[in-house]
C-alpha cells in the first residue's frame, strides 16, 4: 500500500506508489507534467515505468534530466529556464536526493516562483560553521537570480542563528510579522538587536520596512496592548492591516495552496490582500 505524505507539495512512497501520479496530477486539473529525472534512471528504463503511465492516459509531459550531484545554483537555473519553455504546469520529480533537490528547487507555481525549505536545514547552522563567508552564503547564492524578480521574500525561521544571519545579510529590508501576544514584543527586541549588529558590520544597508501584526484577536486586551507597544517603538513603522486569527489561514498550508487560492473571500485572504496592496503602495512612494 502506498503512503501520501503532504509536505510544499505531496510524495508517495511504498509498493504502488507509482500508480498514483497520473490520478493525483488528474485530480488537481494540471495539463501537462516536467518530470524530472537523472541520467542513470533513464539509461535503466525505470523513468519510462513512469512515462509508460502518463502516455497511456494521454497525458502531456516533458522529461527533464540535466541534473548533477549536488545540484548547483546554475543547475536549477538550467532547469528552471526548461521548466518554463515546456509549458508545464506540474513537476513530478523521480530518483532519489538529486533529482528531488532540483525538482524542489524549480518549483514554478501559478502563484510564483517557490524555493522550499527541507528538514536538511534542521542541521544547515552547524554544518555552515567550517565554511568561508559563511554568513554570505544565501547572498551570493540570489545575486545570480535576483535580477529576475521585483521581489525575493526569504522566510526565516523563528531563531537568530546561522540561517537568520544569512537571511539578514543577503537582504536589502526587513518585514517582521509581531503575534498579538507577549512574548512576541521579547523576540522583537532581541531581533532589533541584532539587525543593529549586522548593519554595522557585515550589512549597512539593511533596513527595517515595517512590522506586520498578525494572528491579532482585537477582542483581547493583551492584543490590543501589544499593537500599542509596537506602535510606539516603531512609529511610522507599522502597517495599517492586521491580519486577524483565522482559521481559513492554517488550513491552506496543508493543501499546498496561498490563502488566495485555497479560499479567497475569508477573512484572512481579505487581509493579506489588503496589506499586499499597502506594501506596495508603500514601494512606489
Amino acid at each position: 500500500m502506498a503512503n501520501r505524505i503532504v509536505l510544499n507539495t505531496v510524495s508517495y512512497h511504498g509498493k504502488g506508489a507509482i500508480g498514483n501520479i497520473v490520478p493525483e496530477l488528474a485530480a488537481r486539473g494540471f495539463q501537462k507534467a516536467f518530470v524530472c529525472s537523472d541520467p542513470d534512471l533513464i539509461r535503466f528504463n525505470v523513468t519510462k515505468k513512469v512515462t509508460d503511465l502518463l502516455d497511456a492516459a494521454g497525458f502531456a509531459y516533458e522529461v527533464y534530466s540535466d541534473i548533477k550531484p549536488n545540484p548547483t545554483i546554475e543547475n536549477v537555473q538550467t532547469g528552471v529556464a526548461a521548466f518554463r519553455k515546456s509549458g508545464a504546469d506540474c513537476i513530478v520529480a523521480i530518483g532519489g536526493g538529486s533529482s528531488m533537490d532540483t525538482a524542489k528547487a524549480i518549483v514554478t507555481t501559478p502563484y510564483g516562483d517557490v524555493l522550499p525549505s527541507s528538514k536538511a536545514l534542521a542541521g544547515g547552522g552547524v554544518e555552515m560553521i567550517e565554511l568561508a563567508d559563511r554568513q554570505f552564503l544565501l547572498r551570493n547564492a540570489l545575486n545570480g537570480v535576483r535580477e529576475n524578480y521585483d521581489y525575493i521574500f526569504i522566510d526565516c525561521p523563528p531563531s537568530l542563528e546561522l540561517l537568520t544571519l544569512n537571511a539578514l545579510c543577503a537582504a536589502d529590508a526587513i518585514l517582521v510579522p509581531v503575534q498579538g501576544e507577549y512574548f512576541a514584543l521579547e523576540g522583537l527586541s532581541d531581533l532589533m538587536n541584532t539587525v543593529r549588529i549586522v548593519r554595522r558590520s557585515l550589512n549597512p544597508h539593511l533596513e527595517l520596512d515595517g512590522v506586520l501584526l498578525t494572528m491579532f484577536d482585537g477582542r483581547t486586551n493583551l492584543a490590543l496592548q501589544v499593537a500599542e507597544e509596537v506602535k510606539h517603538y516603531f512609529p511610522g513603522k507599522v502597517y495599517a492591516t492586521v491580519i486577524p486569527r483565522n482559521v481559513r489561514l492554517s488550513e491552506a498550508p496543508s493543501h499546498g495552496k496561498p490563502i488566495t487560492a485555497y479560499d479567497r473571500t475569508s477573512r484572512g485572504a481579505e487581509a493579506y490582500t489588503a496589506f499586499a496592496a499597502e506594501f506596495l503602495k508603500k514601494q512606489s512612494a
